[in-house]
């Protein structure tokens, strides 16, 4: 994990331990996020602007998702972050273990104004995404689909379908196109039947899918024509969108789940972590990000501020018909006690 300076300042933090933690010594304020283009426009719009006016140092590092680096920081006892931007199901589990400070809600100025989804025990907002069905609108043909249900149906629209390799979102995303309420999704999905369930309905569907890894594979796939429809990013396809590629995006049940900016526990960098994080509550801000990376903002206000043909690309709005969002205390907590026996069987049923 290489680490990126952004600021030249004249601070430097003396080691600091915390209850047999170390903190990586003399080192710069550290902000760790998801890499590529998503960080590298975080970086210009709030970091860089935040380390000027502060006149410290910041260096940048790149987050993989899950759980392992801070496990590894937990089983070395050196904390080499300071804020970083996670996904919801880490943010819940490092609450619950102490790793992430629990915030303090009256350091900051601005946060009467975020989304429902905005404020957590250990989290501020950063951005919302979803999952949802997108085909190629030049092969498609006359007759396009409408939901999730039209994805597994093959009579009215033959071919391959794309869907991202692992069971998270992408049974729920079953279970939805069979008809289950988002309301009661994790209810159905909580019992054997409701997983058989989901099973069961890829199973209508599974001599003709194709597996991605990585976000940008979905987008792929459809261009070159081995996918008729897939499940993908709302990011990725917007992007794609503004670059003239003829990807359309279906919204009705989609998935939308949040990312979260939290402090790492013991960071001598406590002040300035809470004076970045309110540096990313600003309006201009958060509407110029949404412009650069197609994302919904954590503030309302930035939201209602976004352009018609950029708002067309978020997860906001009435286009969102019987959607899911997944990163609730439900939702997290459904894949933390089932996610280690679920993607045992995802992999099984792919094998055989």
């Amino acid at each position: 994990m290489a680490s990126v300076r952004l600021w030249i300042g004249a601070m430097s933090v003396a080691a600091v331990t915390f209850g047999g933690t170390s903190i990586a010594g003399a080192r710069d304020f550290t902000v760790a996020s998801w890499g590529g283009a998503y960080s590298e426009a975080q970086r210009q719009i709030f970091l860089e602007p935040f380390a000027a006016a502060r006149g410290i140092g910041v260096l940048t590092d790149t987050y993989l998702g899950g759980w392992g680096q801070f496990e590894a920081m937990k089983q070395t006892g050196t904390v080499n972050w300071d804020v970083v931007d996670i996904e919801a199901s880490a943010l819940v589990r490092g609450c619950e273990e102490g790793v992430f400070e629990r915030l303090d809600w009256s350091r900051f100025t601005n946060a009467g104004d975020l989304a429902s989804w905005g404020k957590a025990e250990c989290g501020l907002g950063v951005v919302a995404g979803s999952l949802l069905v997108v085909y190629n609108r030049n092969t498609i043909g006359a007759e396009v689909p409408k939901n999730v249900a039209d994805f597994f149906d093959l009579a009215r629209w033959p071919g391959k379908r794309a869907m991202r390799n692992r069971p998270e979102n992408m049974l729920e995303l079953a279970l939805l196109a069979d008809g289950v309420a988002p309301a009661d999704m994790y209810k159905v999905l909580g019992t054997p039947e409701g997983v058989d369930r989901a099973f069961a309905k890829l199973d209508t569907i599974k001599s003709q899918l194709v597996w991605w890894e990585a976000g940008a594979q979905a987008s792929e796939l459809l261009l070159s024509g081995e996918a008729q429809m897939g499940i993908s990013y709302n990011g990725r396809t917007a992007t794609a969108q503004r670059e003239g590629l003829p990807l359309e995006m279906v919204w009705e049940n989609a998935v939308v789940y949040a990312d979260y900016w939290i402090i790492m526990s013991g960071t001598p960098h406590l002040d300035v972590a809470y004076e970045f994080l309110n540096s990313t509550l600003d309006v201009d801000k958060q509407v110029a990000f949404a412009n650069r990376f197609p994302y919904e903002p954590s503030l309302a206000t930035a939201t209602a501020k976004l352009a018609p043909e950029i708002a067309a690309g978020l997860p906001v709005g009435d286009k969102l018909v019987n959607s899911i969002f997944v990163s609730t205390d439900e939702g997290v907590r459904f894949w933390q006690d089932n996610a280690d026996a679920l993607t045992e069987r995802w992999t099984a049923w792919r094998a055989n």
